[in-house]
């Protein structure tokens, strides 16, 4: 019959079964490792297992008690409880204990207590091959980390050896190296073209600056017998002489530099020459009449008048010529740098081109190309109003390049006469806007435009004689030329006694990486090698090996040429900066 309600059926009223055992008995597992001191002390212990740490602590605490009372004559190493083994061996007053599950294989357990018995002296002992209670305390965190690889969480024992626990804890990648010498080698170009940049604005002030040297206006007056008297004011102004700086090359920023300096100082000039001129003006002083003050709107008019002599007009008015108008005093440093502001702006380029082209290629070892890349772009940026709608002609690339414009440039123009025309205006200033990109990829190794190889050839003994050689592919890029080469050759960790046999151009070995350096690789030095030797392990330690160059010009020969105004034709003032440089070109 069916149990009434709140009345408990005859199966739930059973006490519930146990969980059944399996045939294979409790599970064979390593509980913890642990290395002991003379006395008992614990110094290095690991747990595999999920346990409480008043447990493992118990139980490592009851050992030296079980190991005094043992028998002296047995040979044994292992001591059994009544819920554990201990499996045990002595190193230089130590033990090297592994507790473990009393159904465990005590073959297996012997197996995994000698390997953890050698990881203990390999990655315990000092610099002087001691292996003591302060060497394993003071290493403690690498004998846990060997211990780790030796025996899996959970307690179960790996398949390794010694030599290859010691490769793990080297961890050394090649991917952390390669990305560390190319980071490394950009750093070393940046550092570069800082040293460039500081050698050319060195330059342009020493050779494009001109030198102003203004007269100042002189008053002399006269005193008579039997009272003051003041006499009439004479004086002469000096004239002003300046120069404008010059660099060849239109549209440069050099150009541009040493113009906008001539425009300043040519500026301060004509500021100081009239107020020379309104002090000589002024006279002596008179009795009843106020003196009157310098006037700044015409400094700054002479100013004005000065960058028009260079045919240079004034843009807007300056917040010192409003202030002289409306009587508010102005400093005269305000009027003279306002003056000089203007003509760095006026002078400088509207419209400014930046074309920049990454190549990347994996090249095999045994000959031959993975893939190689060429990626480009084309940022603009304007720094004048007027030429915010700026068409920029452009020479056409080469057919094997695909080039995409910007969904806000006119594409039918760019389609058909190569011109880059905006659809609605460019952004001022900033750091520009990328209006063009392009692209190619190729398998062809004669398109690369460095080929690179290298060659490990085994001398006995551990030592190795390396041969790395470049060679320009000038027949697929012609008048390509190639500056800063580094072709970065790892080493192996720990590697002494690299000796360099042969090298065009410059090697240095640092941080496990050679670095071999070549200023200039174009059609007159389109080859060259470079032969060291080393101790490795073996032909794989030498790669990948990185390559880093930079080049002035385009490989896709795109070029843009100048800017117009779309309306008038008028042309804008323009410069362009062409740069191709690579990324991710290496050699496995």
């Amino acid at each position: 019959a069916a149990p009434r309600v709140g009345e408990r059926s005859p199966a739930a009223q059973q006490p519930a079964a146990p969980p059944p055992r399996t045939a294979q008995g409790p599970a064979m597992v390593v509980l913890s490792a642990a290395v002991l001191g003379r006395h008992g002390k614990v110094l290095v212990a690991r747990q595999f297992v999920d346990m409480p740490r008043s447990r493992i602590e118990g139980l490592l605490a009851a050992f030296p008690k079980l190991l005094s009372g043992q028998d002296k004559s047995r040979q044994h190493t292992f001591i059994e409880t009544g819920s554990v083994r201990y499996v045990y061996f002595p190193i230089e007053g130590m033990h090297v204990v592994l507790i473990t599950t009393k159904g465990s294989n005590i073959v297996e357990d012997l197996s995994t207590l000698q390997l953890a018995s050698k990881c203990v002296p390999e990655f315990g002992m000092s610099m002087d091959g001691d292996v003591s209670e302060a060497t394993v305390t003071d290493r403690a965190f690498e004998i846990i980390c060997a211990l780790d690889e030796a025996i899996s969480a959970g307690g179960q024992a790996e398949q390794v050896t010694l030599e290859q626990i010691r490769t793990f804890m080297e961890m050394d990648s090649h991917e952390e190296r390669l990305d560390k010498m190319i980071k490394k080698s950009r750093m070393e170009a940046a550092a570069s073209e800082r040293k460039s940049a500081e050698s050319a604005i060195a330059d342009s002030k020493r050779k494009g600056f001109g030198r102003s040297m203004p007269g100042v206006g002189s008053s002399m007056g006269g005193v008579g017998s039997g009272g003051v008297r003041m006499g009439g004011a004479g004086g002469g102004m000096g004239g002003s002489r300046s120069g404008v700086g010059s660099s060849s090359g239109s549209g440069s920023a050099g150009s541009s530099a040493a113009m906008a300096a001539g425009a300043a100082a040519t500026a301060r000039a004509a500021a100081r020459d009239t107020a020379g001129a309104g002090t000589s003006r002024a006279g002596g002083l008179q009795l009843g009449k106020k003196r009157a003050g310098l006037s700044l709107g015409g400094k700054a008019a002479g100013a004005d008048s000065a960058l028009r002599e260079m045919g240079i007009a004034s843009t807007s008015p300056t917040t010192a010529g409003a202030a002289a108008e409306a009587g508010a005093p102005v400093s005269a440093e305000q009027a003279v740098s306002e003056a000089a502001a203007r003509a760095a702006a006026a002078v400088a380029s509207q419209v400014e081109a930046r074309v920049t082209e990454v190549v990347s290629c994996a090249i095999f070892k045994d000959g031959g190309i993975r893939a190689l890349e060429v990626k480009g772009d084309l940022v603009l940026k304007v720094n004048d109003e007027a030429a915010r709608g700026a068409a920029v002609h452009c020479a056409p690339g080469s057919g094997a390049f695909i080039f995409q414009a910007h969904p806000s440039m006119d594409k039918g123009r760019w389609g058909a006469e190569s011109v880059i025309c905006p659809t609605k205006a460019f952004p001022l200033g900033g750091r520009g806007s990328k209006v063009l990109r392009w692209k190619a990829t190729s398998e062809d190794p004669d398109m690369a435009p460095l080929l690179v190889s290298c060659w490990p050839d085994a001398l006995g003994g551990g030592r190795w004689q390396v041969s790395v050689d470049y060679s320009l592919q000038d027949s697929a890029w012609p008048g390509i030329s190639l500056t800063s080469v580094v072709i970065s050759v790892p080493l192996p960790s720990g590697s002494a006694g690299t000796v360099i046999d042969h090298c065009d151009g410059s090697a240095s070995a640092a941080d496990n990486v050679l670095r071999w350096r070549v200023s200039t690789v174009d059609a007159a030095n389109g080859s060259g090698s470079l032969q060291f030797t080393v101790t490795a392990d073996s032909a794989d330690s030498f790669f990948p090996v990185a390559v880093d160059f930079e080049a002035h010009g385009s490989l896709s020969g795109f070029a843009p040429q100048s800017a117009v105004d779309p309306a008038s034709g008028a042309a804008f003032r323009f410069s362009c900066d062409s740069q191709v440089r690579a990324q991710g070109y290496v050699v496995e």
